[in-house]
């Protein structure tokens, strides 16, 4: 999915932000075809700024920057918009449009308010509201839906517009789970499949980590470009949380709160199919509920505290010693609250 060639937008020296105060100096960013590109950091730290700069809603302080090699600043506004959609975060909506009618403005570039619509417009408004999923919202009011769903039609308006570059302001931040993987899944086939580039602004890190060819790391008023494999081994992104009390754990790849330890338990598992898959998961998610209240956990190891998970089938539990005390448990629940009372 990350190509070279077929450059969209180019940004050399350039600074952004309002009036004379820079919130992002000298950057230095390119995005290609086929590009999935992840934009996050700090509130406050000019993610949306960069994103209208780019384009080219508002001025760039200083620098060059290139959309299909032309200045977006001096683009006519209907030829910019069959280069480059966007979908802004929290953007108002009337409440007495119709779904259908709002994607419909994404064919506007081609044509205009007044012309007919053709049927191509119609086929690329239909097949948007159907990749967006919300084709059975298309007779609805924009006033009678969910603020996910209109975040979906707003995406739906975007890929109606059909243009190479689609720039979006933290798209998932009204989605339940199911639809933030949903949206991902959708835009990662439009980059891959249509060779369109795709730039999203996010706070999300799984979703950037699994689902980005690029991030855009905003850091000290700078960008921090990478994969984001690469950032990760880097160490960079511990400097997302810039506090003490927040650490990111390269082995899990999620930000963490430290918690002093009080306790180590000697943590094994017993099951009668060797290697079996749900033994390493209740395994793993046992020592993780440990961690989490201040337990250290060590495999094949004796200590004061020795917990084994016992897995026949499909019966479960969990046996404890305990300063010579012998418990059984049914779940992770009642294992730390036991262990709790006894130690803490």
């Amino acid at each position: 999915m990350m190509h070279d060639e077929n450059t969209y937008l180019s940004a050399e020296n350039l600074s952004v932000g309002y009036g004379n105060i820079p919130l992002l100096e000298n950057l230095s960013l390119h995005a290609g075809s086929s590009q999935v590109i992840a934009l996050t950091g700090p509130n406050g730290t000019g993610k949306s700024t960069l994103l209208k700069t780019l384009m080219g809603l508002i001025p760039a302080l200083s620098g060059e920057l290139n959309i299909m090699e032309q200045n977006p600043a001096n683009m006519p506004p209907r030829k910019k918009a069959q280069l480059v959609s966007f979908v802004a975060a929290n953007a108002g909506l009337p409440s007495n449009l119709y779904v259908h009618e709002l994607v419909a403005y994404g064919r506007y570039p081609y044509g205009g308010l007044l012309s007919r619509i053709t049927q191509e417009d119609k086929i690329k408004q239909q097949r948007a509201m159907n990749q967006m999923l919300v084709d059975h919202l298309a007779g609805r009011r924009i006033g009678e839906i969910s603020d996910g769903e209109k975040q979906r039609v707003m995406i739906a308006r975007a890929l109606a517009q059909d243009t190479p570059l689609v720039i979006l302001d933290e798209p998932a931040a009204h989605l339940d789970i199911k639809n933030r993987y949903e949206l991902m899944k959708l835009l990662s086939r439009q980059a891959a499949v249509f060779g369109k580039c795709i730039i999203f602004s996010t706070h999300d890190l799984e979703i950037m980590l699994n689902n980005s060819d690029l991030m855009w790391m905003i850091d000290n008023k700078s960008i921090v470009s990478g994969l984001p494999e690469d950032l990760v081994m880097q160490g960079k992104i511990d400097d997302l949380v810039p506090s003490e009390q927040i650490v990111f754990d390269m082995q899990s790849g999620k930000f963490t709160m430290p918690v002093r330890k009080s306790a180590t338990v000697c943590l094994q598992s017993k099951s009668d199919e060797a290697g079996n898959v749900s033994a390493r998961a209740y395994h793993r998610w046992t020592a993780h509920a440990l961690d989490r209240y201040g337990f250290s956990v060590e495999c094949n190891k004796t200590g004061d505290i020795n917990v084994i998970i016992n897995i026949k089938e499909n019966n479960v539990n969990w046996e404890c010693l305990v300063q010579d005390n012998q418990i059984q448990c049914k779940s992770v629940q009642e294992l730390i609250l036991k262990l709790k009372k006894h130690i803490l």
